[in-house]
This record gives structure tokens, sequence and C-alpha cells, in this order.
């Protein structure tokens, strides 16, 4: 008797702990269930790190990289490693991740729940590196989450301790990423630091992450020769797609002649294709369904891919 009265309390002990751990804390759990819609994608060509006069990181082995530097002043664990294709996107209750073409199996993430208790200051930042005439630094980035969040890409000749990092290269909210759940290539010219050693700094800070704070995706960050013709947020200003979110129109402007433009949709159909249109174009899309679609430009020699989403 004495035998099943001891096994039927263990029982229950069990049981009661099976159930707490199945309970998500919905205080630690934003409710974003907002699903990515997106077509089955290849295995993605893996780019090393390359040690030399030219590096790319795209995060395979861990989070800091080899010579890389985390640092969270605010508190919590600061950026990580996700995997390709995890659902959700941690500390969300929905999305999947992803990684831009030829970024391997792995990106670097920050968000709410790796940064402080109440706010965060999240840093990672790159080795020494010597500039040499023509070099750059870009990068792929992404965000998710509706939530306010500002991610600032700071540069220092001097260290790699956050106090070093006086230059601000740029100051990226989620708005200028918008569409989220998107990749975009941003890049500058380090022109004026040839010849000096420097550290190139990724800062995501948010004053209230328990309201704000979205999730950040970093990756395939190169310093280095080049890039040509990349697809830059702030080197492409001068080429528009608007409204975004659109409805039975988009339009387009391009400061330069437009020699060919083709819109996919998440399937990789080819839903509208012109060439030799002008500076400007109008697209109907009535007709379209609702969705995310790719647009495709060639203008002044460069191809550059955008995203629109059309809501009916």
């Amino acid at each position: 008797m004495m035998k099943k009265i001891t096994f039927s309390i263990i029982a229950l002990i069990v049981s009661i702990a099976f159930v707490n751990a199945q309970t998500i804390n919905s205080a630690a759990l934003k409710k974003f269930s907002q699903k990515k819609i997106a077509p089955k994608q290849s295995v993605q060509q893996v780019i090393p790190y390359k040690y030399g006069p030219t590096f790319i990181e795209s995060f395979e082995t861990s989070v800091p990289p080899t010579g890389w530097t985390v640092q969270s002043p605010d508190g919590g664990t600061g950026w990580a490693q996700v995997a390709n294709a995890t659902t959700p996107y941690p500390g969300y209750a929905g999305g999947t991740t992803s990684v831009p073409p030829g970024g391997g199996g792995f990106t670097a993430y920050c968000t709410y729940t790796t940064g402080g208790t109440a706010s965060n200051d999240q840093w990672l930042i790159t080795p020494q590196f010597n500039v040499a005439a023509g070099d750059s630094v870009a990068f792929q980035l992404l965000f998710f989450g509706a939530y306010i969040d500002t991610m600032y890409i700071k540069l220092s000749t001097t260290g790699n301790n956050t106090t070093d990092f006086t230059t601000i290269l740029a100051t990226i909210d989620t708005v200028a990423l918008t569409p989220m759940d998107s990749w975009n290539t941003i890049a500058f010219s380090l022109t004026p630091y040839v010849g000096q050693n420097i550290y190139i700094a990724f800062q995501e800070k948010i004053a209230d992450n328990l309201t704000d704070g979205a999730f950040f995706n970093l990756d395939l960050v190169k310093l280095g020769q080049g890039p040509v013709g990349i697809n830059s947020i702030y080197e492409n200003k001068n080429l528009s797609v608007y409204p975004n979110p659109a409805n039975d129109l988009v339009n387009v402007s391009s400061a330069n002649d437009i020699q060919l433009i083709k819109m996919t949709n998440v399937l990789g159909e080819v839903v509208y294709e012109n060439a030799n249109q002008g500076k400007t174009l109008n697209i109907n899309t009535a007709d379209f369904a609702t969705g995310v679609y790719v647009i495709q430009f060639v203008a002044d020699g460069k191809t550059i891919t955008k995203k629109v989403q059309i809501i009916k």
C-alpha cells in the first residue's frame, strides 16, 4: 500500500513538472503571429571567413566569430547565432528565419530577449582591419517584428571598446528596412580612412524593450575591395518604389534610365516584365494577389532588387 501511495505522489509531481514546462511565460514572449511567406530555399553556398586584405563573415561557426567582440552593457547575452529556417523567430510566436543568397546556414541576430531586462544596448564588433584604397564595408541586414528599433553602424580608429566608437556611419531604423522580413544590402565607402586601422560596430539600442525592440538579422559582413553594383538602401536612394505596401498601382522612379524591370511572386513566377521604360514607370497591380513581390531592376549597368507588399 505504501509503495502505491509513493508511486502516486511521484507521478503527480512529474505531471505537474511537465505541465509547467509546457507553459509559455506570456510576459517573456511577444505575441506576434505573422508567418513568413516565402518559397522553399535551396541549400546556399557557404562563404567562409576570409583572412587578409578582404574578409567576409557569414557567422557559420559562432557568434562572436574568432576575432570579433560581443558587448552588452545593459545586460543579457547580446548578439547570438541563429540557424536558417528556424521557426518561430527567437522570442516571437511566428515567422521563419532566412539567410541571404550565399549566406550559408547561419546568421547573427539580436532582439529584446538577448538584451537587458528593460533596455537594449547590444554591440557586435569586427576585428581590426587596415583600410586600403577602394575598400568599403558591406553587409546584409533584416528586421522582423512590428516594433520600433534602431541599429547604429559605427567606426573606431582607436580601439574596440564601446566608448571608442565616436564615428556614426549610419543610423538605421526599422522604417528604413521596410518591408520587414526582407534582406537589404547596405554599403559604405571607407575612402576617408585609407591607411588607418579601423573597427566596425553594429549597435542595436532601444530604451524600452518591454514595448519596443524588434529582431535584427545580420549576415555576410564584408570589409575590403568592392562591392560593385550592389543594392544599398543608402547608395541607391535615386531609385524609389512607392507606395509600399501598395494596392492597385506601384510607382517606380529612377535617376537613371531603367533598361529592364521584372516582377516575381513568392513562387518565383514572373508576373510582370518590361524593358526600356525610361526613368518612371507605373505598374498596374489591380489583378495581383495579396503578398510580397520581388522587383528586379537593371539601371545604369547595375542590378537592383527591391521588395514590395501588395495588400487588397
